[in-house]
């Protein structure tokens, strides 16, 4: 649970960072405060579970919950979180992450993330060969012979 929590804040602290650096491009002022002009935050229930959101002047905003999912083997359980941002590049660029953090670790999901490319066919059907063909283990082949 503390390491969710403190990958949650590590991420809130990049997206500060980030739009900390953006902010002097967006606006004309720098000097001129970006009105906030919504905010809702619903604070830490006796269940565990929290929302908040926000939205600036400038198109920036963002969204969490969360909630303490039961476990078996833990008496607390564990925090579980999804959320999103958005924001607009500097090269004017629309950014919108959705994430979810929980048992599994910091799973962020979009359009503007790098993605593995796929698999080549060749590959492929090298994997799929091996996975069908296991290797003869070393009791296997004593008694084969081989």
């Amino acid at each position: 649970m503390v390491l969710i929590f403190l990958q949650v804040l590590g991420l809130l602290a990049i997206i500060t960072i980030s739009f900390a650096e953006e902010q002097p491009l967006q606006q004309q002022n720098p000097n001129e405060p970006i009105a906030i002009v919504k905010y809702e935050n619903v604070g830490v229930n006796e269940d565990g579970s929290y929302q908040w959101s926000y939205e600036t002047a400038n198109g920036i905003s963002a969204q969490e919950e969360g909630h303490l999912k039961k476990s078996n083997s833990e008496e607390e359980g564990t925090q579980e979180v999804s959320g999103s941002f958005q924001y607009t590049a500097n090269d004017g660029t629309p950014i919108k992450l959705t994430y979810t953090a929980n048992e599994n670790g910091f799973q962020p999901e979009g359009e503007h993330l790098p993605t593995a490319p796929p698999v080549p066919p060749a590959i492929q059907r090298s994997l799929d060969f091996i996975a069908a063909n296991p290797p003869v283990g070393d009791a296997e082949a004593n008694e084969t012979g081989k």
